[in-house]
């Protein structure tokens, strides 16, 4: 599963507990590829595999599913205007790394470089939509990250109960 997330637009490892005061880091798909190899199955195996162990199975169809309704709503995303795109992505940031949409100031565990990659803009492109969003005075870009100020205008391109 993890190999699965990993291997995923957006994906990251790590987290932690909110009521606990470590800082864990965080590792995104980009650079865990960048800096791994991944074991893989010969097709041949697969199905042995399963015979063998169909709870494996199962729960590796459920996450797939997951996974497939995930990407779809990232590739549904990427017909979006940039400004919207860039909304998307850190509302869906949001919810992975604090499990809600909030005003708040988000520390963003990638780089810029991360970042743009993941919305399928360059780190250019990127700032410019940044600037912009802050113009209209819905974040402002911080040393220590995004401070959200219009939380709703991030809800309406994801949804907390995912």
């Amino acid at each position: 599963e993890a190999i699965l997330d990993l291997l995923s637009p957006c994906s990251i490892i790590g987290g932690g507990d909110a009521h606990n005061e470590k800082k864990i880091r965080f590792s995104s798909s980009v650079t865990v590829t960048e800096l791994s190899e991944v074991a893989y199955l010969k097709k041949a195996d697969i199905p042995f595999l399963l015979q063998d162990h169909p709870k494996i199975g199962i729960g590796l169809s459920g996450h797939m599913s997951k996974r497939l309704r995930a990407a779809y709503k990232l590739v549904a995303d990427m017909k979006l205007p940039v400004e919207d795109r860039v909304l998307s992505l850190i509302g869906r940031l949001m919810i992975l790394l604090q499990g809600k949409c909030e005003n708040i100031v988000m520390e963003i565990p990638f780089s810029h470089r991360e970042l743009a990659q993941f919305a399928q803009i360059t780190p250019e492109t990127l700032s410019r939509a940044l600037h912009v969003l802050q113009d209209k005075g819905i974040l402002n870009v911080e040393k220590k990250g995004l401070r959200v100020l219009q939380s709703e205008a991030l809800r309406k391109y994801v949804d907390e109960m995912n």
